[in-house]
């Protein structure tokens, strides 16, 4: 796909240096990634949404880095989706990933269109999300990590907070404040209070 997309440009390209010494072609995929890389919009994103849209685009650029930007189709990037039909979750991913890029390519007047929209989502092999413990399951858990552990402490505040992971994760004592926990949610950016219940006290010290 890489070479067909290649040869089927007349483009000249030209060299430009990078900071880092590396030189990038100007016209390529990779060149338009280093740009949506220097750009307003990814530095307003966060850092947890930066890292792993990072890795994702890293891989795409190892095969495709060289192809054209201003070619690539809507049929040809949805062929790129399905060589990885086999793990869909990863292709949607990709194709979220360029279609950040894309947008950005078209916002700044690199490309007319964005190729990416219109392709749809490959259908997730995971059914019915992830499994919800049981009562007895939690008991178990407690029963097996006492208060005072990090995996006690992580579940009492998962259950009795109701937050995600990323918020989950740096929440402690420097966000209480009368008795309720005071933060501001990573993904939301919202502002947050939430009262200490006496279970969670029991594990919160």
């Amino acid at each position: 796909m890489a070479d067909y997309l290649a040869a089927s440009t007349n483009t000249t390209a030209t060299q430009e240096p990078k900071t880092s010494s590396i030189y990038v072609t100007k016209g390529t995929m990779t060149w338009l990634v280093h740009q949506y890389y220097q750009s307003g919009t990814w530095k307003a994103l966060r850092e947890t949404t930066q890292k792993p849209r990072k890795n994702i685009l890293k891989k795409f650029l190892n095969q495709y880095g060289k192809i054209p930007y201003s070619s690539l189709t809507q049929a040809q990037a949805r062929k790129i989706r399905d060589k990885q039909a086999d793990t869909p979750d990863a292709a949607n991913n990709l194709m979220k990933a360029l279609s950040a890029v894309f947008e950005f390519a078209k916002e700044y007047g690199h490309r007319d269109d964005n190729p990416i929209r219109g392709i749809g989502k490959l259908k997730s092999k995971r059914k019915g999300g992830h499994v919800a413990w049981s009562v007895n399951q939690v008991r178990q858990f407690e029963e097996h990590h006492p208060i005072g552990t990090k995996p006690r402490l992580a579940l009492a505040l998962l259950l009795y907070t109701g937050q995600r992971r990323s918020d989950i994760v740096k929440l402690g004592r420097q966000h209480e404040r009368d008795g309720w926990l005071y933060f501001r949610q990573q993904k939301t950016d919202a502002e947050m209070s939430i009262p200490i219940f006496r279970e969670l006290r029991e594990v919160f010290r």
